[in-house]
């Protein structure tokens, strides 16, 4: 059974994999463009870790963080566009949150 960094690990490519297909007209695109890239920076860093699990707790505290954020500014879009789809996934319970 996957751990718990990694089940994290696993729902932040999700929501980076969703931020980076919001329309370029929309302007919560924009606004996500910052949260996905510390989102992507942060997923390359735990990645290289022999064993993410054993990462620091400030490493997953933020991690948490900008997975809510990703998932808040998807809310957001959905809501914006009307997209049902995508608001179920940015409202569904996170790992760890």
């Amino acid at each position: 059974m996957a751990g718990t960094v990694e089940v994290r690990l696993s729902f932040a490519r999700m929501v980076v994999q969703r931020l980076e297909r919001l329309s370029a007209d929309s302007a919560w695109a924009h606004i996500s463009s910052g949260y996905r890239g510390s989102l992507v920076k942060s997923l390359d860093r735990l990645e290289r870790l022999a064993d993410p699990e054993t990462a620091g707790a400030e490493e997953i505290v933020l991690l948490d963080f900008l997975i809510g954020k990703g998932l808040e500014l998807l809310a957001n879009a959905a809501r914006e566009m009307g997209d049902p789809e995508l608001l179920r996934f940015a409202t569904q319970p996170r790992p760890g949150g």
